[in-house]
């Protein structure tokens, strides 16, 4: 195979994240301090230096989420977000990008008929938890316990996968729910339910009991959404 010479080239590979980099709209400061942290993490964790080497570091300004993103090919930075963080903050995050290629979350995410949203969410759960002493981890991070979802330090040594279905479970019961206050016109708890996407265990226990005793009370919701 030709070595390939120029951007244009390469950038047929990537997969997820195409967009035109214009090299004279690069920011110059931005740059600097992602290769600052690149050369930190190289010295203080072999690890993540050895899968680093093998990626491609490079602006897009054009992240659907303004921070950092990787194709499995790339690690993608939006210039702002690098700037408002703090060196610690950029060694983790570049390194949370890196833990997405080695437990090859494309791979596992490829199967057919997956919510990719729900997706993204339960690898960063199950990524969180193992890079929490490198660097610095940013304080709006998803981690078992960090009370994003209701009783999320229930993720804690699970696989995305677990967590994933997990999730997946609990949005098809506030669907459900949603469904039947719609149906008996109670559309004043709507607004709450809207809230929650993983369901806590009030709700979960609500409804499992619901079905079992085949009465689903709305005035026991109400309160339970009332409460939250």
């Amino acid at each position: 195979m030709e070595r390939i010479l120029t951007w244009k080239e390469f950038k047929l590979f990537e997969q997820m994240y195409l967009d035109i980099e214009d090299e004279k709209n690069i920011s110059e400061e931005a740059f600097i301090k992602v290769r600052k942290a690149c050369y930190l993490i190289s010295g203080r964790y072999p690890f993540f230096s050895s899968i680093l080497l093998q990626l491609k570091i490079r602006e897009n300004r054009y992240l659907p989420f303004k921070t950092m993103a990787t194709d499995g090919y790339s690690i993608h930075y939006d210039p702002f977000f690098v700037m408002a963080k703090s060196e610690g903050e950029i060694i983790w995050t570049i390194c949370h990008e890196i833990m997405h290629n080695v437990l090859l979350h494309f791979k596992r995410s490829s199967y057919k008929d997956i919510d990719l949203e729900i997706w993204n969410i339960a690898a960063d759960y199950a990524v969180n938890q193992l890079i929490k002493d490198v660097g610095t981890m940013p304080q709006e991070v998803l981690y078992p316990g960090c009370g994003f979802y209701p009783d999320d330090d229930k993720f804690e040594n699970l696989s995305a996968e677990q967590i994933y279905n997990i999730i997946k479970n609990h949005k098809k019961i506030i669907s459900k729910i949603f469904n039947i206050l719609k149906r008996n016109n109670k559309l004043n708890l709507v607004f709450n339910l809207k809230k929650y996407y993983c369901v806590n265990s009030k709700i979960y226990n609500f409804y499992i009991n619901s079905l079992y005793e085949k009465d689903f009370n709305l005035i026991t919701l109400e309160n339970i959404l009332k409460t939250k």
